[in-house]
């Protein structure tokens, strides 16, 4: 009977340590269900604020990117305004040396009292003296 009893003993003990281990073995998976439930969700945090700044970032490079090309075309713009003015000078500055002979001529005429249908075929003459197909057109 000492051994049946040593043995219930000895099996009470078993049976409650069995169940101190098992008890222990739920917590502990318990806790790392826990862990990782938690990293999961720091991970889905981190990724999440991750794609936030990419976004930022990208958005930011785009908005540049477009003010460089708005800059570019702008640059562009100015570049044909500007060669439009040079031409446009150019012209202009052709003019005004044409227009000196006429204006020396006014002031001759205006000097000699001189009226203007003489002055305007004195031009004709001055213009056209080369060309006698010209001076017949202006003359009618």
């Amino acid at each position: 009977m000492k051994k049946e009893d040593n043995r219930d003993i000895q099996f009470r003990h078993l049976v409650m340590e069995n169940v101190r281990l098992t008890n222990e073995n739920a917590r502990l998976r318990a806790h790392v269900d826990f862990l990782t439930e938690e990293n999961r969700s720091v991970e889905d945090e981190t990724r999440e604020e991750s794609r936030a700044e990419i976004e930022h970032w990208k958005s930011l490079y785009e908005s540049a990117l477009q003010s460089v090309e708005e800059a570019n075309e702008r640059a562009d713009r100015f570049e044909q305004s500007s060669k439009g003015k040079d031409t446009e000078i150019s012209s202009l500055k052709a003019e005004v040396e044409s227009l000196r002979g006429a204006k020396e001529v006014a002031e001759v005429a205006a000097r000699a009292n001189v009226d203007y249908k003489s002055v305007i075929d004195l031009i004709r003459h001055r213009q056209f003296n080369h060309n006698s197909d010209a001076s017949r057109f202006l003359n009618g």
